[in-house]
């Protein structure tokens, strides 16, 4: 078995940076939507909203959220909302 290193590239999610591992140009396609990235840390103020990501459609997409420190209150389109904690995945 080999092993190859992939540099990610930098984004930006709802004005947080993220750094984007897949899909990468070194590596084959996992699925036809599978994306792997890292958020953070980000600190928001009292005053500030925080993480802003506007309503988008997840056809054919699931996500999953596994939060290493803090939390992040995450809501849908269908109304749930649910609050993650650090080592809790949504």
């Amino acid at each position: 078995m080999s092993f190859k290193t992939l540099e990610p590239r930098l984004a930006d999610v709802g004005g947080i940076p993220i750094a984007r591992l897949l899909p990468n140009k070194g590596k084959d396609p996992i699925a036809a939507w599978c994306f792997l990235d890292h958020a953070g840390p980000a600190q928001f103020a009292d005053d500030e909203l925080g993480l802003q990501v506007s309503i988008h459609p997840h056809t054919n997409l699931q996500t999953f959220t596994w939060m290493l420190e803090g939390e992040v209150l995450h809501r849908d389109s269908l109304g749930n909302e649910k609050v993650i904690t650090k080592n809790k995945v949504n």
